[in-house]
C-alpha cells in the first residue's frame, strides 16, 4: 500500500539571462520535481537531467516546456538554460514538488496540449486509471490575448506568476 501523493512546495524564478541557478530546498530524495518554463517570445528548453514531457512543438511564440526529475537529496540546484532577456524575452520557470510518487513510473498518463488561439479553453474531461493519483495542469497565457487565468472548480493553484509580458 502506497501513501497518498502529497504536495511539498512550489516556486518561480524569472530568467532574464542564461546560466542562472534555481535552488529548491526542503525536499527529500525521491520527491518528484515538476518544472515548467514559459515565455512570450523565447523557446524554453528542459534543463540537463530533466525528462521532457512537452515542448510546445519547439516554438517560441509563445514558448513552453514541461519536464520532471526525481530529486536526489534534500536540495536541488538547477542550472537554467542560456536563454532569456527583458520584457517578452523573459522565461518564467515554475516548479512544484510532490512526495510519495512512484520513482519507477512517476508520470502515469499522457500530455494533452491545447492551443486555443484567441479563445478561452476548457480543460478536457479525464478519467484516472490509478488510485490515489494527482492531476497536474499547467497553463500559460500569451499576453497578446487574455490577462487572467481562472481555474476550474476543484482545482488548487500552487503557482501563479505574472510579468508585463505574460504569465
Amino acid at each position: 500500500q502506497f501513501e497518498d501523493i502529497s504536495f511539498v512546495t512550489s516556486g518561480t524564478q524569472i530568467v532574464s539571462s542564461g546560466g542562472q541557478t534555481l535552488s529548491i530546498t526542503g525536499i527529500q530524495a525521491n520527491d518528484l520535481i515538476m518544472l515548467s518554463g514559459t515565455s512570450d517570445s523565447q523557446q524554453a528548453n528542459a534543463p540537463t537531467g530533466f525528462t521532457e514531457l512537452e515542448d510546445d512543438d519547439g516554438t517560441a511564440n509563445p514558448g513552453a516546456v514541461v519536464c520532471y526529475k526525481i530529486a536526489s537529496g534534500t536540495s536541488e540546484s538547477i542550472t537554467l538554460t542560456n536563454q532569456g532577456g527583458t520584457g517578452a524575452n523573459q522565461i518564467i520557470w515554475s516548479y512544484q514538488v510532490f512526495r510519495n510518487v512512484s520513482t519507477s513510473n512517476p508520470i502515469d498518463g499522457s500530455i494533452s496540449n491545447h492551443n486555443s488561439g484567441s479563445s478561452r479553453i476548457n480543460l478536457p474531461s479525464l478519467t484516472t486509471t490509478t488510485d490515489n493519483c494527482m492531476i497536474v495542469v499547467y497553463g500559460m497565457i500569451d499576453d497578446d490575448g487574455y490577462d487572467t487565468l481562472d481555474l476550474p472548480t476543484g482545482y488548487t493553484r500552487t503557482v501563479m506568476e505574472a510579468t508585463g509580458s505574460g504569465f
